[in-house]
């Protein structure tokens, strides 16, 4: 599962989306943790940094001793959450250490951090991770409309016709990378938020799903174009 850092001004969205992405994996019910704080919130497949709520920082042991922890298999949900909360308090040193987990993270495991403050951390770490803003200004909103109008209108198309849209989305691999991230951040939301109006949950779960595994083929040196094109023919169609 790809790493995520969710990041806001706002403090308190941070946790719920956190958990709202996790169960969205999980297809479990994504109300179910609503308005939920780090105090309140129990799960024997959740492995929270930091570990006491009121800690200045997270050092290097501290993440070591998640890296073992995430060895184990999931006890209940289908996968695992480790949860840094505030990654911003990890130090040089923890963020370091934290690197080659980001990269292959190991089975079964989605690891989200969280900061109201992502710039501070090593752009080493920010490489690694799909990096999903939550920003309640209509200017963001205005802007995030009009960027996936295209997208809706190409999966409104019958797969065949949809190439006829790739070239330049796969001109490059940086232009497919960013779409590619960029529609996992948009279906994320659409999911945390269950709006249904353009697709079933079960369709943005395949969808979140077919996204993924394009940015793991492109990310292992696949060719942009054909990457892009497996990935339009495989798009669920929505109306």
């Amino acid at each position: 599962m790809l790493p995520y850092l969710i990041s806001s001004r706002d403090p308190d969205q941070l946790l719920n989306h956190a958990f709202k992405l996790w169960n969205s994996a999980n297809a479990e019910t994504i109300k179910q943790f609503d308005n939920l704080t780090i105090r309140q919130f129990n799960h024997p497949d959740l492995y929270l940094l930091p570990a006491d709520p009121d800690a200045t920082s997270i050092g290097v042991d501290d993440v070591r001793q998640l890296i073992l922890s995430l060895q184990l298999k999931p006890i209940q949900a289908s996968s695992k959450l480790a949860l840094i909360h505030h990654a911003d308090l990890l130090t040089i040193p923890a963020q370091n250490a934290l690197l080659k987990t980001l990269e292959e993270p190991p089975p079964h495991t989605q690891i989200i951090l969280t900061s109201t403050k992502p710039h501070s951390l090593l752009p080493t770490v920010l490489s690694r991770v799909v990096h999903t803003k939550i920003t309640n200004s209509l200017s963001a909103k205005s802007q995030t409309k009009a960027n996936y109008a295209k997208l809706t209108t190409i999966l409104s198309l019958p797969p065949a016709q949809r190439l006829t849209q790739t070239q330049a989305i796969a001109a490059t691999r940086d232009s497919a990378r960013e779409f590619l991230i960029n529609s996992l951040h948009y279906f994320h939301q659409l999911l945390i938020t269950n709006d249904q109006t353009r697709m079933t949950n079960d369709q943005l779960l395949i969808t979140i799903k077919l996204l993924t595994k394009s940015l793991k083929y492109l990310d292992a040196n696949t060719h942009p174009q054909l990457t892009i094109d497996w990935l339009f023919l495989h798009l669920p169609h929505s109306s």
